[in-house]
């Protein structure tokens, strides 16, 4: 009787152990479909956003280019704060006056030891706002990582007149 008491009790536990391993891999998978979704919700908006500050700029249009380049910014800080970021909350703001257009995003960081990447992508966005005379600012506060491109509202793409690697008055 203790041998089939012991066995039912294991046979309940092996069940019990699959069912949650089961549940974990389906929010796994549920995450994982959301962070996608996100991730295509995210492109449309940045997509609109861009697309909005060219139309509303009128006869002060934005050069075609300096649109792909804020687009291709908040495209790499959005991927940024999707990778590394806390994934609770990601705040864009595009906005443009006479003097500037900034693109900004802040997100929560993960608790723990930063991630560390490839730094590509903030290389990226660095050279990209460089490119039209603007400058980048990053890095941790408060509990956020704060990211924020600038770009003079009339650039034009310059050529790069400093040695590979960032470009002067950069700080992250």
């Amino acid at each position: 009787m203790a041998g089939r008491c012991t066995s039912d009790r294991i046979a309940f536990l092996e069940e019990v152990k699959r069912k949650r391993r089961d549940a974990e891999e389906q929010v796994a998978r549920a995450l994982a479909e959301e962070r996608g979704a996100l991730a295509r919700e995210l492109h449309d908006t940045i997509s609109h956003h861009v697309s909005a500050i060219g139309v509303h700029a009128g006869a002060d249009r934005l050069p075609d280019s300096l649109d792909v380049a804020a687009y291709r910014v908040a495209q790499e800080l959005l991927t940024n704060a999707l990778r590394h970021g806390d994934g609770e909350r990601v705040e864009l703001r595009i906005t443009q006056s006479a003097a500037e257009l900034v693109v900004s995003v802040v997100n929560g960081v993960r608790p723990g030891p930063p991630a560390h990447g490839t730094r590509r992508g903030l290389d990226g966005v660095r050279r990209r706002a460089a490119l039209f005379g603007g400058g980048v600012v990053c890095g941790p506060g408060g509990g956020s990582w704060r990211a924020t491109a600038t770009f003079p509202p009339e650039a034009t793409p310059r050529r790069r007149s400093w040695p590979p690697g960032r470009p002067p008055g950069c700080c992250c």
